[in-house]
Formats: structure tokens, sequence, C-alpha cells
């Protein structure tokens, strides 16, 4: 298959990149955020917004997946890695982005919506190979659903993407034998310094969660077998590796047995402990307050393994190196930008400082592997939210 992309609305195709490999291989799939109108109409760009380009769904056959000896090679200096990372500046800054928040806090107290996931993007310039600049960062990560993607956009003006995810956060899980979903969201975050029952009793994180799991079994009913859908973990509270406490829970269903995979990406796409409750609500107010286009961020990497088992991981904790190829190795740029989102997810009481801190926090892993400061407030095109 090598790598491909993804039609919209092609049925046929969908089944057979969701199924099971009969070479024994495997893939994975790429799914912007920005594919979410594929999946749900109402979700649609406001007229005068910026359009992600990028929203591009991409397949990738793992016929010949990249040896471990090089994914797991690291620099131990920045003189000795073959990459270059400048300066991470905000594209929205403190002031825009509590701004951001304070708008959401009015749409809510309007009723328009119970939560909504605002996040901003960091960027820097970046040359050299992608693929020695990730194995560093998954290494010290460790990141449950973390992964490497790489591929490069045909056209008139070539451009290539590399995905770097360090995400801890199950978008869901599909056993083709059993026909079970098993679905992970996340809501609630704390530096791993902290005490964990801080967490484990703030009240504020609880409802958050509660919302998002109300949506998740929502979703999930959709095309689960009627009386399969549970809670089986209301919450609990996980380290993800030496960086942060996150709350989770679990919820579980079983795919009816006239649907398939596809029918199952439809229904819950995009993840909704990312977007906010009720989802096609909270992510029209998304699209009309964020700046700047999600690209892969709060999407989702699927691994398509060969028996036609699923692992969809949703891309938070995710860098997006995009710009002109080296055409001297297939994993390094001329001339890129990488871009790394953070985001809060916004209820009545929360206070729009505290979640820009939030999404500091959240950006550590990144900020502390490029040994570089918090981002301060910074300057930018976008000082207020867009207003639609």
């Amino acid at each position: 298959m090598g790598v491909q992309t993804l039609a919209p609305g092609n049925d046929r195709a969908w089944n057979a990149a969701l199924g099971a490999d009969r070479a024994g291989h495997g893939r994975l799939i790429l799914v912007p955020y920005g594919a979410a109108g594929t999946f749900e109409p109402a979700i649609e760009r406001t007229p005068g917004l910026i359009a992600d380009p990028h929203d591009a769904i991409v397949v990738q056959d793992l016929g010949k997946p990249i040896p471990a000896k090089i994914v797991a090679r690291a620099g131990s200096g920045p003189s000795e890695a073959p990459f270059r990372v400048g300066p991470v500046t905000p594209a929205w800054s403190r002031a825009g982005f509590v701004a951001g928040v304070g708008r959401v806090l009015d749409l809510i107290r309007a009723g328009d919506a119970y939560q909504v996931n605002l996040s901003h993007r960091l960027r820097a310039p970046f040359t050299g190979d992608a693929l020695a600049f990730a194995a560093p960062l998954l290494a010290s990560a460790r990141p449950e659903f973390g992964g490497f993607f790489c591929y490069d956009e045909a056209g008139p003006n070539p451009a290539r993407h590399a995905i770097i995810s360090l995400s801890p956060e199950l978008f869901f899980d599909y056993d083709p034998e059993t026909r079970i979903i098993r679905t992970k969201p996340m809501k609630g975050t704390r530096p791993i310094a902290g005490d964990p029952d801080e967490l484990r009793g703030a009240e504020k994180d609880r409802a958050e969660l509660n919302m998002i799991v109300d949506l998740m079994r929502n979703d999930l009913g959709r095309v689960a077998t009627p009386g399969t859908v549970r809670v089986s973990r209301p919450r609990d509270i996980d380290a993800h590796a030496d960086s942060v406490w996150q709350a989770t829970a679990t919820v579980e269903a079983r795919l009816r047995d006239d649907l398939t995979p596809a029918h199952l990406l439809a229904a819950c796409f995009p993840p909704g402990s990312v977007t906010g409750a009720p989802k096609v609500r909270a992510a029209q107010i998304i699209r009309q307050l964020e700046p700047h286009p999600r690209g892969p961020y709060c999407g989702s990497l699927i691994r398509v393994h060969p028996d036609g088992r699923l692992t969809a991981s949703v891309l938070i904790r995710t860098a997006h190196i995009v710009g002109a190829p080296d055409p001297a190795d297939p994993h390094a740029f001329l001339d890129a930008e990488l871009r790394y989102h953070a985001g809060a997810g916004i209820v009545a009481d929360s206070d729009p400082d505290a979640e820009w801190n939030e999404t500091m926090t959240k950006a550590g892993v990144l900020l502390d592997a490029l040994d570089q400061p918090p981002v301060g407030a910074g300057s930018d095109a976008h000082p207020e939210p867009c207003s639609g």
C-alpha cells in the first residue's frame, strides 16, 4: 500500500484500511482533527476563519517499518544531534488565550455548552532529522500510545510532515473477535511532583471527566449492541511516565454485528475529551475561537494490527513538523516549523489563568526536552480571540 490518502465518503476504502491485513504487515492511519467534518457535517468551518490545509487522512503500510535501532538512537547533546530547533514562541499570546477562555465562559453561562476544550499553538523553527529529534523524546516520555509518523504531501508545492506523539490517551481499541470496544477518556492533569490525592479530590476535574464519560457513552451507544455500554472504571488516577498525573475513566461496549470499525470511527470522531460537551457545539466554538488550525493535534493515530485489532490514540502531547523536505533523507527537513498545541477543558468554574498554566504543564515534556523555559506572554498576530 505504501502511503496513500483516503478520500472522504469512500466506504469500501475505509473498510479495507481498517480491516485485517492478509500480508501480515499492519498499517497506521493518521486522522487529523480537521477531518472531523468528514464524519460529522455539522462540524464545519465558519466562513472567514483560517482553513487547515492539512486535513488529509493518510494511510501508511507497515510492511517496511522503521528499524528499532534507528528509532532508539539519541544524541547525548545538541552537537551530536543532526537537527536544530529554534526558540519556542506562542502563536497565540497568554493574554489572547485568557481572553478566549473568558469568551468560552460567557458561552457556557449562556447555555451554549457545558465544556469546551480550548487550545493554543507553540511554534519553533526546525531543520534536520525529525526521527533523531523524536527518539529521545519517545525514550524519555515512554508514552503508552506514542508514535512517529512521517509522510510527504504530493502536489505542486510538496511538503513533508512528521508527527511525533507522546500521547498517554487511548481513543479506543477494538477486538474483531469479541467485537468489544474500550475507550479511556482523560480529564485532569497535575505535575508528577504534586500530590495525586489533590487531583483525586478535585471536584472541577471530576465534573469534567463525568461530562466526557457521558459523551463517550452516547457516542458508543450509536453503534453498540443495545445494553452493552458500561462504565467499567469510573475514575482512576494514573501516572504518565515521570511527567504528570492524569485522571481517566474506562467505558466499554460491543459493536453491533451489522456494523464495521468504519462506523465506530464515524460515530466517535473527533474524540470527546478534546472537544467538549455537547460535542458538535463545542467543536463549532473551537472553530470560532482558536486562531490556528489544529492539524493532527486532537485527531487520532490508528494502529491496525495484522489480525484486524485496532488501537487508536488521541493525538495530544503531539508535535507536528511541516516544511520543505530534504531529498537526501526521508525523515529530514531543509526548512520547517515545529508546532505543538496544548489545551485545557473549560467549565463554568474555570479560572482563565489557571487554564493557561495547565496548558504549560502539558507542554512541559517538550520544553524540558529542549531545555527551554516556560513560554511567557509572547507577541503574536492574534492578541485577542477570533470572534467568528
